[in-house]
């Protein structure tokens, strides 16, 4: 099974590009206060994704293969601009506000 083409093709690494904006919000002191917060849209933050097989298994009998999916990310500083991984951006919890406004 693993000298076919399909199996070559299969198996082979992927690459893919995440790319994400976030909405900082700016006055989270004033947002616990009650306040409209003041949302500063910051981005791309954009990360090269490589995803693997892991084989753990192969069945010839059944031609079954049972595997996992390993997904590893790289930052990419270059396409991110003047941005870095290690900005410290605020965001409102949507669950949380939810939860509190269902209670009040």
């Amino acid at each position: 099974m693993d000298n076919t083409k399909g199996y070559e093709i299969w198996s082979y690494p992927e690459k893919m590009t995440f790319t994400i904006y976030l909405f900082h919000v700016e006055n989270p002191d004033d947002v616990l206060l009650g306040e409209r917060p003041r949302l500063i849209e910051r981005g791309p933050y954009v990360y090269e994704i490589i995803v693997e097989k892991e084989i753990l298994s192969v069945n010839e009998i059944r031609d079954e293969i049972t595997f996992n999916i390993k997904k590893t990310y790289y930052y990419n500083d270059e396409e991110s601009g003047e941005l870095s991984e290690n900005d410290e951006v605020v965001i409102i919890n949507m669950a949380y506000l939810g939860a509190i406004n269902t209670v009040t």
